[in-house]
Order: structure tokens, then C-alpha cells, then sequence
């Protein structure tokens, strides 16, 4: 993981954590019969290895006590069931955000895999036993549940569809899956 993290640009490797964004802007409307000047009120929430910073959470002022540990999940179920007249479109914009980059960090992890499965350099069981290694390693270091399943199926086809039944290749394919 550390020859990966080495070779990967900061930018790359900030994805590899989803740690991209470093604040969320809230705007809270206001009156416009009290405030004549000001329509809105903005709040910034800043947000760091996926908490939101306690400090900023004094600020907006809410009925109910809120957690020091908290994440913008469950900030913006709070927000959602205070029915605050907040604009909170930028915390939602980050949670998708977010959603979608785990998606895809998992299916690139996955491609990945196979790649290092299907490597010309390399014989198909060592392969196997180094894709399997490498989503091993993921899973423990950002506690990800990757299986091996989608592995397995591949090297089950990649059998089946070699030269000639019977080949002690093939043969040796079929028993390590």
C-alpha cells in the first residue's frame, strides 16, 4: 500500500481517501421584513477526515444539542428534521458527491484487480494470488468489503475457455478456484 501511495499524485491519493472537500457553505435566509439588507446569513462548516469541525457547529444555533463527533450524514439528517429555513444544496451536493466516489473507488479497485489478474507478466495463479492480495490490502486499510467472488468467476471462465480439455494449465486453473 505504501509503494501505491507513493506513486500516486496527491489529487489521487486524496480520492483513495474521499478526503476532497475542506468546507461547506450553509445559508441561512432571513427575514427580509427584520433584515431589509441581508437575505442571507452564510454559515461555513468546515469538515476534515469526514467529521465536521465541533467548533463550527456552535455557530448555527440549533434547538437540539448537537454531537461533537459528527459527519455530514448525519448533520444533514439533523438539519432535515429541525426543518431550519437553511439552504443546505452544498451539503447535499458533497454527500453525493461522496456516494458516487466510494462507488467508483470500489469499481476502480475491482478493475484494478483484474488487471493485475490478467498481467501478460505474470502466470494466471500467482495472478490470482496477487489480485486477491491487493483487494485484501484495500479492504483492510479503508475498511472496504470487496470480495473475491467476481475473481473467482473469471478465473472459473478463463479455465473453460482454455486450449485443450484435459490441459494440465487448465486443469490446475479449475483446482485453485
Amino acid at each position: 500500500m505504501a509503494q501505491l501511495r507513493s506513486r500516486l499524485h496527491p489529487d489521487e491519493t486524496r480520492f483513495l481517501d474521499c478526503d476532497y472537500w475542506d468546507q461547506v457553505q450553509l445559508q441561512l435566509s432571513l427575514n427580509p421584513n427584520c433584515y431589509p439588507y441581508i437575505s442571507k446569513l452564510p454559515y461555513y462548516i468546515r469538515i476534515k477526515n469526514g467529521f465536521v469541525n465541533p467548533n463550527d457547529l456552535s455557530s448555527l444555533q440549533l434547538d437540539s444539542p448537537l454531537p461533537s463527533a459528527l459527519t455530514p450524514d448525519e448533520l444533514y439528517s439533523i438539519l432535515i428534521a429541525e426543518n431550519t429555513n437553511m439552504d443546505i444544496s452544498e451539503l447535499e451536493h458533497l454527500i453525493d458527491f461522496h456516494n458516487y466516489n466510494a462507488i467508483l473507488r470500489k469499481e476502480l479497485i475491482k478493475l484494478t484487480a483484474l488487471q493485475i489478474l490478467y498481467s501478460r507478466s505474470t502466470l494466471p495463479s500467482y495472478g490470482y494470488q496477487r489480485a486477491q492480495k491487493f483487494i485484501k490490502e484495500f479492504n483492510e486499510e479503508y475498511q472496504l468489503r470487496i470480495g473475491n467472488r467476481y475473481l473467482e468467476e473469471k478465473m472459473k471462465r478463463a479455465a473453460k475457455r482454455m486450449t485443450p480439455k484435459g490441459s494440465k494449465r487448465a486443469l490446475r486453473l479449475i483446482e485453485m478456484v
